[in-house]
């Protein structure tokens, strides 16, 4: 077969064998068999094939994974084969059965399924809310029965909030009407419940864990849905899957069946098989309407259900399937597939490619856990002027600064943490008192671009009609429950979103040099303008266009935080969502970052895990001892998540002349350039294959192992991190060598660095964990780049590729890379031996790996998290035909910034050699490397 052209970079890249498709089908299913007897139809590659039997049932076949469909509801059907062309998928060619459309795209290796809906669907309303009660042991806070009210009741939507709930692990069952009858629930520690049966619950208490919410079942689908595909040939309790959960954050778990996967995004589904790897795995997911079209897994197979609202007549709905081999290809494939639909490019800006400074919570100036005393560390201006200050007397430059307190707001006195601010009654007028310059803060900060914290509005809003309640505004507004127990909240109606928020926005980008729309709570507010409006067909989705297409008019970034899984896919129709919070607080639950920065990535998003502090408290009130999870661990998160970096330190005292500012210089450093450029790879660190399988030891909740690269000039550069996660609170500080390939190194950084800051004494000793190691293979690395093209550095771009093939590495070439760690002496091959990563408690180990380019391998940056980045390196290449002329390479910065190059050249045994290079004044510099 055909090879594409090979980019240059440290190991050739082929497409291995992929079985054939006239034997594909040759099995001893009968049942399969009978299928495909009197063949109608048939596209595909030789690894994934979908067959139209004469009867029109069909068959989708990948490996050893058949998925029968069932014939399209109604009829009879005549079927008619036709092609076209797609703006964004290219070619494809199409069998058309009533109100059902089959097309395969070539280029993109893909099937859709569309549906067109003839008459209007009755909304579909949630099945009767449950009982809980308890059953298991430790679980005496939760003992009893509970039966919850009718609709109404306590809590959103009129779901039953059940007080006192502490317990993690507590088995708990849910029945009370017919479908939910005897299904069972556990609690888990991140706050979500898994059910069976359908029953579906939430526990709903942020801020303490004290709650939970049980909503019945899920919507009531559609039925027969289209397409409907039950799995034969093997046990499909075999086939595990990942889906990502309607609730904040868009957390996922990998699911041992598809009887327990359920999915508010894309559902992805693959076959463990020791002897295949990678493993076999398709991606199953809405094209469009995604708050209503979704994907849905039974104990045998896979469809889909509509959920939430009425449906108009004349609504067409599609549904992508594909295959590919392994889950990081898959998915890459999947998101490569849904930006060229949509032509989604990301207008990143000074939020996401600058250094910035945030509070917040668990931040330095934790704002948000002081209630009414905003002021308990002095006047927040004041504050903000001496930070910026204090760092810039370090070398620290920020290109941008949020704050979330600024506007005038009320109290919740029902939140469950009677937090101050948690509605805005006015985002058009400051609290003087903390911000005496208000609208001119940006001014006291040097002109900085600003990220405003913009979530839930008052039901008393100045913006709000005064026969609602609210203070003589234009715009029509519904009462809400932002979470449980909240009474002051109100979402804007649909249809005056976008005109509402543009009235909003307009001064902050006016008068306060708004740069970014920091909007919060977006996983409850959607879905509850949507049930308060069950007749307006997506509701969610166009509240939620209104607010971001005002914004993106106005010339913001947008962040998601709090996001459901089908808000983030929604975001592909508009460019300014740049990024989404993965996890909570502080970013402190790693584990959840996995598959929630997986999914983010996917679709050109970069991931943020919140505000990054790097230090202790100097003054109190303060959320303990920083960085139970280290520090360190923390800054290599952030620094390749290509979402907002913004540090989040104290000062050591009280606003006043001299205070200085509590940071950890090495890890702050390590982040940006001079001027505050971050330095990034060109896709966010995700897990790799073994990881998110949870396979070979590894998995998110103990050894992790994640990957990402940057691509200059054609040429590529990995970076490594493992660590292990016992999910236990460590100190600041940590030491640990490894000895490989005879080297020694330092795991308290990964960097060349100073001490981290002493930490406050443990409230419990730290655990001792055992320590572990994983050899990370070219295999692991090869399927997130799609080699059919340059492999391309500009994560902003529609990705061009489809990711065909399987993406496994081939031996050629292997040893033109070496792969180093920061202190080294000399790097070394990286080859099929692979390079060992430790798995040490919360710390993190990081292994680069380097092409060799004319005989010299540019190693990159020193004291950089991301030592080859996008913004620091222009161009990398051969500086002429013969080994002699080494490697000329072109890098940016700030006119006489110093940058220190590090490059390991052949001829010496790949000996650590570094450069030292001012950037001249048109912000370049050139230097050959021999």
């Amino acid at each position: 077969m055909r090879r594409p052209a090979l980019p240059v970079g440290c190991f050739a890249l082929i497409f291995l064998g992929r079985g054939c498709a006239t034997n594909i089908l040759a099995t001893d299913r009968a049942e399969a068999v009978d299928r495909v007897s009197g063949v109608l139809w048939r596209r595909g590659s030789d690894y994934a094939t979908l067959t139209f039997a004469q009867d029109l049932s069909s068959v989708f076949t990948y490996g050893n994974v058949t998925l029968l469909g069932s014939r399209p509801a109604g009829g009879p059907h005549t079927p008619k084969q036709g092609s076209g062309m797609d703006p964004g998928l290219g070619p494809y060619d199409e069998l058309v059965l009533g109100p059902y459309t089959v097309r395969y795209y070539s280029r993109a290796d893909a099937f859709t399924f569309g549906r067109a809906y003839d008459g209007a669907i009755a909304p579909q309303t949630l099945r009767p809310t449950p009982r809980a009660s308890s059953g298991g042991a430790g679980c005496a806070d939760v003992s009893g029965t509970y039966t919850a009210p009718p609709a109404g009741g306590t809590g959103p939507g009129g779901v039953d909030v059940i007080s006192t709930v502490s317990q993690t692990g507590c088995a708990l069952t849910i029945g009370g009407d017919a479908s939910c009858n005897g299904a069972t629930a556990t609690i888990f520690s991140d706050g979500l419940i898994n059910g069976t049966g359908g029953c579906l619950a939430q526990r709903t208490g942020y801020f303490n864990g004290t709650h939970l919410v049980f909503h019945g079942a899920p919507w009531s689908p559609i039925s027969p849905g289209f397409p409907d595909f039950r799995v034969a040939g093997l046990d499909a309790t075999n086939l595990r899957c990942v889906g990502w959960e309607d609730i904040a954050f868009a957390p996922a778990t990998l699911e041992p069946s598809l009887a327990t996967c359920q999915t508010d995004g894309p559902l992805v589904a693959f076959l463990p098989n020791p002897s295949a790897r990678p493993h076999p795995t398709f991606v199953f997911s809405a094209l469009d309407h995604f708050t209503t079209n979704v994907p849905t897994a039974f104990a045998d197979g896979v469809s889909v259900a509509t959920q939430g609202a009425a449906i108009p007549a004349g609504t067409r709905m599609e549904t992508v399937l594909l295959a590919r081999p392994g889950i990081t290809r898959a998915m890459r494939a999947w998101g490569a597939l849904m930006r060229q639909k949509y032509n989604t490019t990301r207008r990143r800006g000074p939020a996401t490619t600058g250094l910035s400074y945030w509070s917040d919570n668990q931040a330095g100036y934790s704002f948000w856990s002081v209630d009414h005393e905003l002021d308990v560390w002095g006047q927040p201006e004041q504050i903000f002027i001496d930070l910026k200050r204090a760092y810039a007397t370090k070398g620290i430059r920020f290109l941008s600064w949020e704050t979330d307190q600024n506007f005038i707001g009320e109290m919740c006195p029902g939140c469950p943490n009677d937090g101050f601010g948690w509605c805005w009654t006015d985002v058009g007028t400051w609290n003087k008192t903390l911000f005496p310059s208000g609208m001119g803060l940006s001014r006291r900060l040097g002109n900085l671009p600003m990220v405003f914290y913009i979530s839930t509005l008052c039901r008393d809003n100045v913006y709000r009609l005064s026969s609602e309640g609210g203070q003589g505004g234009k715009y029509r507004f519904m009462n809400i429950s932002a979470w449980t127990g909240s009474v002051l909240n109100a979402a804007v109606h649909p249809d005056d979103s976008h005109a509402a928020y543009t009235d909003m926005l307009s001064p902050l980008v006016e008068w306060g040099n708004m740069q970014m729309l920091f909007t919060d709570f977006l996983c409850w507010r959607g879905p509850e303008v949507q049930r308060q409006l069950p007749e307006y067909f997506e509701a969610d989705h166009t509240w939620l266009e209104g607010m971001t297409t005002a914004a993106q008019t106005l010339g913001l970034e947008v962040q998601y935080c709090m996001a459901c899984g089908h808000q983030a896919l929604d975001s592909l129709r508009w460019p300014a969502v740049t990024n989404m919070r993965a996890n909570g607080d502080g970013g402190l639950d790693v584990p959840t970052l996995a598959y929630a920065s997986f999914l983010q990535g996917a679709l050109g998003l970069g991931f943020s895990k919140d505000n990054l502090r790097l230090s202790n408290c100097s003054v109190p009130p303060c959320d303990g001892a920083y960085s139970p999870f280290g520090a360190a661990l923390q800054t290599v998160l952030a620094a390749l998540s290509l979402g907002p970096v913004g540090l989040a330190d104290q000062l050591t005292g009280h606003p006043a002349r001299g205070v200085d500012v509590n940071t950890n210089l090495t890890l702050a450093r390590s982040l940006a350039s001079a001027a505050g450029h971050l330095l990034q790879p060109s896709y966010p660190l995700t897990p790799i294959d073994p990881c998110l399988a949870g396979e070979e030891g590894l998995s998110p909740q103990s050894g992790n192992v994640w990957a990402t690269y940057t691509a200059v000039s054609g040429a590529v550069w990995w970076t490594v991190v493992g660590w292990g996660w016992s999910g236990q609170p460590v100190p600041l500080t940590g030491r640990s060598s490894r000895r490989w390939n005879g080297h020694v190194r330092s795991a308290e950084t990964g960097l060349q660095s100073a001490p981290l800051s002493a930490p406050a004494p443990p409230q419990t000793p730290a655990p001792t964990v055992a320590r572990a190691e994983y050899t990370v293979l070219p295999m692991h690395l090869s399927p997130m780049v799609d080699v059919a093209l340059s492999v391309s550095g500009n994560f902003s771009a529609v990705p061009r590729g489809s990711f065909v093939g399987s993406g496994v590495e081939d031996a050629v070439g292997l040893g033109d890379c070496v792969a180093w760690r920061a202190g080294w002496a000399r790097a070394v091959p990286f080859d099929a031996r692979g390079a060992p990563v430790s798995l040490e408690d919360h710390i993190p180990d990081q292994v680069n790996i380097a092409p060799v380019i004319n005989g010299v391998a540019v190693l990159g940056e020193a004291g950089k998290v991301a030592a080859v980045s996008t913004y620091r390196f222009k161009s990398v290449a051969a500086g002429g035909p013969a080994p002699e002329d080494g490697v000329k390479v072109e890098i940016r910065g700030e006119a006489k910034e110093v940058v220190v190059i590090l490059y390991a050249a052949t001829s010496t045994g790949h000996a650590i050699a570094q450069r030292t290079v001012r950037i001249g004044q048109g912000g370049t510099a050139t230097v050959t490397l021999m």
